[in-house]
């Protein structure tokens, strides 16, 4: 239980890559077979008290004492859960606060909650060593909410005017202040100088591997290209992921031809908060996320996709006929469902992602077992005495398990009650 309740502390990130049809500014290690850990580092582990300073445990918006050396003294932990990569959070000095490191105060220097700039370099180092990777977050869009540039006159033209965000407006979404936090003019070549040294100046100091550039919908495909290319420049085999908070597949796309390697897989995301939701959908769980789901083979991006999740991916949705009739519940301890009733936004065409064998469904009840393989129509099963739907094309059903269930997919996933 222990070791379970460490595994949800933190994130295994799910990954979906694009990679480019011509590898020319690829990394020579293909980063669709990397499984990688996201740390929050200041609520992992505390592997040095003698920084905690004003942390105060407990305080859910504050310090916790968690540091780099904590992940230090823990990669073996890691490496053990079969990560091959850890993600951790920026480690730029911040305002007051920002334990969790999105409001910088200053970029080139680090936290002290967090360590030092050497800790950071062994932590690297330590993580070759056990051939563990090591990305590290970045935040080129903004600084800390009443960061001193705004009035230091030293800095004038570094921020784009203060402005609430219309999402249904690109440029607002990039132009505006996300949260309250003062958005850096990133047109301003000073300023898209000034964030394309220190990341190289980050990737010299320490050795990462990687960037995963927080907030990249927020930033213009122009500044992407030129800090992608800057940063590659110097470092050829260099892989930045793109944090693009959209689960809209042709959104998400356009952000791979900025030179980002990768963007956050947030279909995958979704479809684990919704399938593990008391009041969601376990069948959720099965339904494949693929990021080319609207994309095609005709998709510009021209390339083999894939994921870094630990879930399967196989042929995408295609169309449910769902009963009319209702059928009525016979017993309490199973459970009813229908077929999605919404038949074409179900539909997409073939998924490019390598095929994965035809989920089970494993219904468990008390005293007896029903398996059933997938089918290609919505079909209808009487097991534990009760009723329920299975869609088979969708990979997906609605039913909830009450006291006494396990669902279980032949991927190997279970969820127990």
């Amino acid at each position: 239980m222990k070791t379970l309740g460490r595994l949800f502390l933190s994130t295994l990130v799910v990954v979906a890559s694009l990679m480019p049809a011509t590898p020319a500014s690829a990394s020579p290690i293909d980063w669709r077979d990397e499984a990688i850990y996201m740390v929050m580092t200041d609520r992992f582990r505390n592997g040095d008290p003698s920084n905690d300073l004003d942390s105060v445990r407990g305080k859910a918006d504050w310090w916790q004492g968690g540091d780099l050396q904590g992940v230090i003294d823990e990669l073996d932990y890691i490496k053990d859960l079969g990560m091959t990569a850890i993600w951790i959070t920026p480690v730029a000095l911040q305002m007051r606060g920002g334990y969790h490191g999105y409001w910088t105060l200053d970029p080139y220097a680090i936290d002290p909650h967090l360590g030092t700039l050497s800790t950071l370099q062994e932590l690297v180092r330590r993580a070759h060593e056990k051939g563990l990777k090591i990305v590290l977050d970045v935040v080129p869009n903004h600084l800390g909410i009443g960061h001193p540039w705004l009035t230091d006159g030293a800095h004038a033209g570094w921020f784009h005017p203060d402005c609430p965000i219309n999402f249904a407006d690109q440029s607002s979404v990039e132009n505006c202040w996300l949260a309250g936090l003062p958005d850096l003019n990133t047109e301003n070549p000073v300023v898209r100088a000034y964030l394309i040294d220190w990341a190289n100046w980050l990737v010299d100091q320490t050795g990462v591997d990687g960037f995963r550039v927080d907030a990249a919908r927020h930033l213009s495909k122009d500044f992407l290209r030129a800090f992608t290319s800057g940063v590659r420049a110097k470092h050829p085999n260099f892989w930045m992921l793109g944090e693009v908070y959209s689960s809209g597949y042709r959104y998400q796309s356009g952000f791979l031809e900025t030179g980002l390697d990768a963007v956050t897989d947030f279909q995958t995301y979704d479809s684990v908060r919704i399938g593990l939701d008391p009041r969601g959908n376990l069948g959720q769980l099965t339904t494949s996320p693929s990021l080319a789901a609207y994309l095609g083979a005709a998709t510009r991006i021209g390339a083999r996709s894939s994921s870094t999740t630990t879930t399967s991916h196989a042929s995408s949705a295609a169309r449910c006929r769902t009963p009319r009739r209702r059928r009525a519940s016979l017993k309490r301890s199973c459970t009813s469902s229908r077929c999605p009733a919404h038949r074409s936004s179900i539909t997409a065409p073939r998924s490019p992602f390598r095929a994965a064998p035809t989920p089970t469904i494993v219904v468990l009840c008390p005293g007896r077992v029903a398996t059933r393989r997938f089918v290609s129509s919505c079909a209808i099963s009487r097991r534990c005495g009760r009723q329920f739907h299975r869609c088979a094309a969708v990979r997906s059903t609605s039913f909830r398990p009450s006291a006494g269930w396990s669902y279980t997919t032949g991927a190997g996933g279970q969820m127990s009650q």
